[in-house]
């Protein structure tokens, strides 16, 4: 079996990992660890430098005097992906080697504006049998109904069946 776990980078994760664990087998089953980045996170930076010398300084027509700072580029969007992208790879593989010892684990990230549509078009893609998503507590049922989340969306959406983990139910408990 294949299964997709949809990671946020919130606490919640290690919720959801470990109920994979609990649920599938690693002689038999793979994970897909899925985390969607939304498009604003993947902008360019800018860093606020002194410049060192007087060409520097007026090299931006901004600066009105000698002391105000320049903005200068710190990153670009595809190292912004890139910083993301291997964060979320630390933060998977502190996950399994916490909840997921054993299990043959694939990272995917995604850029997209709705978490819900990226994760149902991998499960889709990858061909998955089951997807695993983590719900924050917090939210309250009509805040969701109102504002709507990715886990509502994807259990209404999903070909294929749904584990949705409450934040603080299995990693400690």
């Amino acid at each position: 079996m294949r299964a997709l776990i949809a990671l946020s980078g919130e606490p919640v994760d290690e919720d959801l990992a470990a109920a994979a664990a609990r649920v599938l087998d690693p002689a038999r089953d793979q994970i897909i660890a899925l985390h969607v980045i939304r498009p604003g996170e993947t902008h360019s930076t800018y860093a606020r430098i002194e410049a060192t010398d007087t060409a520097a300084r007026y090299a931006d027509p901004a600066a009105q005097t000698l002391d105000r700072p320049l903005r200068a580029p710190a990153e670009g969007s595809e190292q912004a992906v890139e910083r993301l992208h291997a964060a979320f790879e630390g933060h998977v593989s502190g996950l399994a080697s916490r909840f997921l010892d054993g299990f043959s684990v694939d990272i995917q990230v995604r850029i997209a504006d709705d978490p819900a549509d990226a994760i149902l078009a991998v499960a889709d893609e990858l061909d998955v049998q089951g997807i695993g998503i983590g719900a924050r507590t917090g939210q309250s049922r009509v805040g969701a109904a109102l504002l709507g989340s990715a886990a509502a969306e994807v259990m209404r959406r999903a070909q294929v069946p749904v584990l949705v983990v409450k934040q603080g139910t299995i990693a400690n408990g």
